[in-house]
Order: C-alpha cells, then structure tokens, then sequence
C-alpha cells in the first residue's frame, strides 16, 4: 500500500520548502496508522493502550505536555488556587466547541471526573485527588482537593468527553480534537480533519487506522509497507525494531525503573551500605549493556526531560570510609564484617523479564567487582510481587509507572515497597505540592534530592525510552511524549528531500 502511496506522491507537484525539505502538496495527504485490541471508543473506558492512543486525535486533555513535559493549555486555559493549595478553579479556554456545534462547558468536565472516579479507567490515578467537582455559575470548575497537588495542571490531562456521552460514544464519538470520524466498521476506522477544531488546520487530510488484534499484526502490517506508523504501543523496541527504510524519534517514557532497599533489615537502618551500592552501579554502562541505549539514566526519582528539573550534586562520597560506617572493612579485594564475613546482597528480579534480568545480572557483577557478594533471586512474577508485599527481599528491581504530573513522593508515602520512613524526606516531598510557579518548584526539587541523597530508599536507575517508528517518506514527527505518542500528527506530511 505505501508503495502505491510513493507512485502518488512522485506524480504530484512539489510546494514549499521546509526545512531544506520539499514538501509535497498531496491533496490526499493521509496517515496509515494501526490500533489493536480496541474493547471501546470510550477514552475513559477503555483498557487498551493502543486504542487510547488513537482516541487522542478525537478528544482533547485540559492541559496538553510538551516536550518538555510541561502543562500546556488545551481545553482549560488556567489554574487558579486556593491560598490552602485545596481548592483548584478551572478556568475553560473560550471558543471550544463539539463536533455537532455544541459549546464545551464545565458540565462536561464534572461528568468526565466522574466517569474517570466511577469506573476502572486508565485515567483513574489523574483524579484520585479530587474529592469533588462542581460546575459553578461563571463556567469555570471547582475542584475540591484531598490534599494540595504537585504541578496539578499535569493531573488534568485526560480526555475529556461531553456529558452524557459515555454510554453512545461507540456509536457516534464526538470530541472536541484535531480529527473526526467520518466512516467506521469492524476493521477500520477512518478519520477526517474536524471542522470545529479551534487550533490551525494542519496538512493531513485522514487517518486511515487499521483495527487489528495484536501488536504482532501491527508490525507485520508496517514491515510489509501497509502502515506509514507504528508506537511503542504496538511494539517493544528494545526488543526488536521494524526492517525498511524507517525513522524512530525516541522520547522518554514515564516508566521508571529502580533498585528497591528492604529497609526493615538492620544492614539498611542506616543509609551507608544503600549510599555505597547506589555509587558503585554505572547507569551508563547498565543502558547500553542491557537497554541496548533504550535509557536515560537519573540519579533521582524524576523525570530527566521535565521543564523544573536539575540534578542537584550528590555527596561527594567515600565508598572505603562509607562501608567502614557500615560495619565493613576492605581485605583482600572484599568488605568483610568483624568476623571475616563478606557483605553479601540479593536482587530479587522477575524470571519473566529478559531484560530486568540481565539489567540484575550486571548490578550484581558491578557490586562483586567493588567486594560486596552479590546474587540474583530469579522468581515468577507472582511469587516477587508476594515478596515485595510481604518484605521478604533483600533487593528488587522494580519499574513503576509515574504519575502525570511528575510528583516522585509517592513512592516513599506510608505503605511504600520499601518498609521506609523518613519524615525529613516526606517533609520534602510534600513541599513540592505547595509549589506555585517554576522557580520555587525547581527549588523545592533541589532540596528533595538533597535529602534523598543521604538517605535513598531505593536507587533511582533509568527512565526507558519509547518511540514512533515512521517510514522515511513522512516528516514533521516532533512533538511524541511519555502522554501522547501522536502529538502534532495533524501537522505531518509527507515529503522529498531536496537534491
């Protein structure tokens, strides 16, 4: 199909110029894309994340990320808080209409929340802080909050759908975003710019999305040329990456992997043996070994590629000096304890997971080569999520999901993996939340690493990188974050490069 795409273009005239590009003016400039596993249109329902990544062409967020995973507005244009940080007004962005002309108002994000809060949605942790939402006179939303939020305009970056809309939705989807449905059946959906969009129009003139039943016909479909598009929703690239002639643009995900501390056994009362293991492991070499360069290494809970964030400088440590604290002194190539006993530690990993296992198998190698004994715990993913629960681990290495609005504190609340407290650090994390602008977040951000560094519950390790494989003909592919890969489509085209 893409080849008949290149004899079109080839026959069409050329346009303007475009970062040294030569764009093609295709009157029928349209996306091959794919989706599999679609249970449902519904945004807030459904339990695919391939299909919630196609629903972000036809229904918009409150706030938008961008690059920099920075709030930008979308269907709210402001966040207005309460001196107490608990009571958030949304400001709406005027001139924002559905697809059947119909004005957005605020009845439409209270009956969003509280879909979001009444069922098992994708979105649920988005709003989990919310303990109501009224619509008020003047149009805006009022939230009332559990507790003041961190960076809360990245919280409201769900798709909203117009009120009482959940239950036709499959029917009929009518969003507010770049694209609509202009035909759909079993097999396809096909899609076409939205008249009603506020924002400019962009170049594409439909997506054709293919409704599949499994990554792996995803990927068939984009190696055998029927697809100009494929995500890492569709396909792990860290373990394989589509044949042809293709363009990957990589961006950080919100995943996030790290080296989790039993602090509930004595060795890890104090912080200087989880000081020392944190120093010794190379997150560089850990990437490019068993990530395959499919990483960003942190050396803190936080996203790399946020707008506030700037690593503060650890301490300057002394890993001989710190395992003497520990108990530990140096013989022989070996930290040993007073009776001779070598410093020993475990990683329990998931045997499921290749690559979590060659990443535990390299930490363990890196500690041996400092003197500390160290061994892999390879177990099914029932019996290491039984452990961690129960505390019976020395180490894990474990990946979470962080939230939208970056906050790292819940990972050291109360109930954590860890079996860790620390009020200087809960102190820490919670000032986050009262936050009201860059400066002081950036700010506040410095002194949780600060306090972090010093007594780290667990070893911050990488954030692995997803990406849009796309065919070289296509271009204009730059705005795919961790929230939607798709960002800007509306604007891509296809293209000659010029001679």
């Amino acid at each position: 199909m893409l080849s008949a795409i290149c004899t079109l273009l080839c026959s069409c005239a050329m346009g303007g110029e475009q970062g040294g590009e030569l764009i093609i003016e295709n009157s029928e400039n349209i996306i091959n894309l794919s989706a599999y596993g679609v249970d449902t249109f519904n945004p807030l329902r459904t339990k695919s994340e391939s299909a919630a990544q196609l629903m972000w062409l036809i229904y918009e967020p409150l706030f938008y990320h961008d690059e920099d995973l920075r709030p930008e507005p979308g269907l709210a244009e402001r966040v207005v808080m309460s001196a107490d940080r608990m009571y958030a007004t949304v400001v709406l962005t005027d001139g924002t209409v559905w697809q059947d002309a119909s004005p957005l108002c605020a009845e439409d994000v209270v009956y969003s929340i509280n879909e979001i809060k009444g069922g098992d949605s994708l979105y649920k942790h988005n709003v989990a802080y919310i303990a109501s939402a009224k619509a008020q006179e003047d149009g805006t939303v009022l939230l009332e909050l559990y507790e003041p939020v961190m960076n809360i305009e990245g919280c409201l970056s769900f798709p909203i759908i117009k009120n009482g809309s959940s239950g036709t939705i499959d029917e009929k989807p009518d969003g507010t975003g770049a694209f609509r449905v202009s035909e759909k059946n079993a097999s396809k959906l096909y899609l076409v710019p939205n008249e009603k969009y506020r924002a400019s129009s962009g170049s594409v003139t439909a997506v054709n999305v293919r409704l599949m039943r499994s990554a792996i016909s995803c990927v068939n479909a984009f190696e055998a040329n029927e697809l100009d598009v494929i995500t890492s929703s569709e396909i792990d690239l860290g373990q394989k990456t589509p044949g042809g002639n293709i363009t990957v643009r990589n961006y950080t995900s919100n995943r996030f992997t790290f080296l989790g501390f039993n602090n509930t056994l004595a060795k890890y009362e104090q912080p200087y043996l989880r000081q020392v293991i944190a120093e010794i492991i190379d997150r560089d070499k850990l990437i490019e070994s068993a990530l395959y360069g499919r990483g960003v290494p942190c050396a803190a809970p936080v996203n790399p590629d946020a707008w506030f964030y700037t690593q503060a400088q650890g301490p300057e440590l002394d890993i001989r000096g710190t395992m003497s604290k520990a108990g530990y002194s140096l013989n022989g190539g070996i930290y040993t304890d007073e009776q001779g006993i070598q410093a020993e530690v475990s990683v329990l990993v998931p045997m499921e997971n290749a690559q979590k296992i060659a990443a535990a198998e390299l930490i363990a190698s890196q500690l041996e080569y400092a003197g500390i004994s160290a061994r892999l715990e390879q177990v099914s993913f029932d019996e290491y999520k039984s452990r961690i629960d129960d505390k019976n681990y020395d180490m894990f290495l474990g990946e979470v999901i962080m939230e939208d609005n970056l906050d790292p504190g819940f990972l050291t609340e109360s109930g954590n993996y860890f079996g860790f407290y620390s009020q200087q650090l809960s102190d820490a994390a919670y000032a986050l939340r009262y936050c009201a602008d860059d400066e002081s977040l950036s700010r506040a951000l410095l002194a949780y690493e600060q306090v972090f560094f010093e007594n780290p519950p667990f070893v911050p390790l990488y954030y692995s990188t997803d990406g849009v494989v796309y065919t070289k003909q296509l271009s204009g592919v730059e705005q795919p974050n961790f929230y939607n890969s798709l960002a800007g489509l509306e604007k891509w085209y296809f293209r000659a490069t010029a001679e």
